[in-house]
């Protein structure tokens, strides 16, 4: 990435957020493909078997809401078996563009890797950038499952083709341990700056080429000689995060340790407290959540995940992943109380007693 000094020309620039936005409203998005000057498939799509999950169908009476961004039918749609179809990884070449607070705008077109929503009117001298290849996402800034899951993997990519660039984002020390384990690093944008060359990536579909990479990240993760396969861990939420309290936890926590599993708040450990704990777990048991995504990299191989839903935000964001990577997935739907939800432990014991025969890992 050049980004040029005073010492050479800058140029002027004035800019509305509101009418960028009343334009796209009224005129319509243009999406990536539509907006780059050049894209080039870096991988295929896939489609693969998924695999239904363990579950008892009575818990599904007890469903009545979903999480953020979809819907009933996709939920649901995951208790049965299917083919799925995983997008490719695609490189989208863009040109002239103005970045605002982490969002680059186009006519009609905006991608953001902030959550920054930019000033209502702007106007100024900005930078000229050239080159470079975005390293970030927006849910990333919003979420510690998608930038683990998702922006770590991205910015890997970005910088096998060139200059991986990022907003500034204050990272956690967790954070910042998992990031100098997996040598995740961009160069830091300006707030506002022109840019006339840069690279955006779709890397979300869950094809062969990023489940391929993600292995990778779960090899360096686990280190097989480090950590010896163990029973299982609980990860306990507490109250961080979006609403979705169990209010029995300690109880579900003493349960678990009486199993032989250990039990961990990883929001407020060390990355190696956490890494210790969960790696090479036969079996991953937590509140659904970002949390869990600690267990996507260190569930044992051939091992299982068993979410603990909250009636009112049935979401299997992890599923997909847990099937491709052979993972047994799980999940036992609680009952609805004032403050949050709790989860009956009968039933629970039960569950794990089905995952751990289905394994054959105990």
């Amino acid at each position: 990435m050049n980004i040029q000094q005073t010492t050479v020309p800058v140029q002027p620039y004035l800019y509305s957020t509101y009418l960028a936005k009343a334009e796209r409203l009224l005129l319509g998005k243009r999406s990536l493909f539509e907006t780059a000057t050049s894209t080039i498939e870096l991988a295929p799509a896939s489609r693969f078997m998924h695999p239904a999950p363990i579950f008892e169908n009575s818990d599904l009476h007890r469903v009545t809401g979903f999480g953020a961004g979809t819907s009933r039918q996709y939920e649901l749609g995951h208790t049965l078996a299917t083919w799925r179809h995983h997008m490719a990884t695609s490189a989208h070449r863009m040109k002239n563009l103005l970045l605002i607070d982490g969002s680059l705008y186009a006519k009609r077109f905006k991608h953001s890797v902030s959550l920054k929503n930019g000033p209502p009117f702007s106007f100024g001298l900005a930078p000229r950038l050239e080159n470079g290849v975005l390293a970030q996402s927006w849910l990333g800034a919003r979420y510690f499952g998608h930038w683990l899951l998702e922006d770590v993997m991205l910015g890997l990519l970005a910088s096998s083709r060139g200059d991986a660039l990022g907003v500034a984002r204050q990272l956690t020390e967790q954070q910042g341990d998992y990031a100098l384990l997996f040598n995740y690093r961009h160069k830091d944008l300006p707030d506002v700056a022109y840019v006339e060359d840069i690279e955006i990536l779709s890397d979300n579909g869950l094809n062969e080429f990023h489940m391929e990479r993600l292995k990778a990240l779960r090899k360096r993760f686990t280190g097989q000689s480090l950590y010896p396969r163990h029973s299982g861990v609980f990860l306990m939420r507490g109250s961080s995060g979006e609403a979705r309290q169990l209010v029995n936890e300690k109880a579900v926590a003493d349960f678990m340790h009486t199993l032989g599993f250990k039990v961990i708040n990883p929001g407020s450990e060390s990355m190696e407290t956490v890494r210790a704990a969960v790696a090479n777990a036969n079996m991953v048991v937590g509140v659904e959540g970002s949390h869990l995504a600690h267990g996507i990299l260190g569930a044992a191989p051939g091992g299982s995940m068993l979410v603990l839903q909250p009636p009112f935000r049935f979401n299997n964001a992890f599923k997909e992943r847990c099937d491709l990577l052979e993972i047994t997935y799980a999940f036992i739907v609680g009952n609805a109380v004032p403050g949050g939800f709790t989860v009956d432990l009968n039933a629970l014991a039960k569950l794990i007693d089905r995952v751990q025969k289905h394994t054959q890992l105990g």
